[in-house]
Order: C-alpha cells, then structure tokens, then sequence
C-alpha cells in the first residue's frame, strides 16, 4: 500500500472545461483524474515557484530583510550570489538617491 495520503475532492466543473479536460487527456492517453492531478501539482509547482522568486527578488530590492528571507527558504545564510546581488543593488539606490 502506497505511504502517500490521498483525499476525494468534488467540485463542480463547466461542461466546456469538463470536455476540454476530457481532451487533454484523451491526448496524453491518460484518465481525466490523472490528467486533473497532474495539471493542479503543475500549477501548485509554479505558484511556489513564483512566489520563490518574488521572495528573492523582494530581498535583493530590500523590501523585506535577512531575516524573512532565511525564514522563507528555511536557510542559515543568505547564498553569496544573492548577496552580491543586493549589495549592488543598495549601492546603486543610495549613489541614485545622491544624485550621482
């Protein structure tokens, strides 16, 4: 028996939706639950990913500190590459912010 805990979900869905989702699947010769569990992993996939990346890039624009941004990642330090690049990016605001 498979160690991955699984729950029903119903939801009410567009006939139009329904048959393209039906097509979708018929085309990866798959059936529309596991068409439907894929599509929705992929997409959880993405929407971490982004916000992976609006964390980093938060951090490197100085709109959040050291502190969120290891506690977002569950890190112990920040990676030097990122760093380096909010150092630079500091710079650049406060040599902007004189005029130079």
């Amino acid at each position: 028996m498979s160690s991955i805990k699984e729950t029903v979900l119903s939801i009410r869905i567009d006939k139009r939706l329904l048959d393209e989702l039906d097509d979708f699947s018929n085309k990866k010769k798959s059936t529309r639950a596991e068409f439907i569990r894929e599509a929705l992993e992929t997409f959880v996939d993405d929407v971490h990913s982004g916000e992976e990346d609006q964390c980093t890039e938060d951090f490197v624009n100085a709109r959040i500190d050291e502190k969120a941004y290891l506690e977002y990642f569950k890190f112990t330090k920040v990676p030097e590459d990122i760093l380096q690049l909010r150092k630079e990016n500091l710079t650049r605001f406060k040599n902007k912010s004189r005029g130079q």
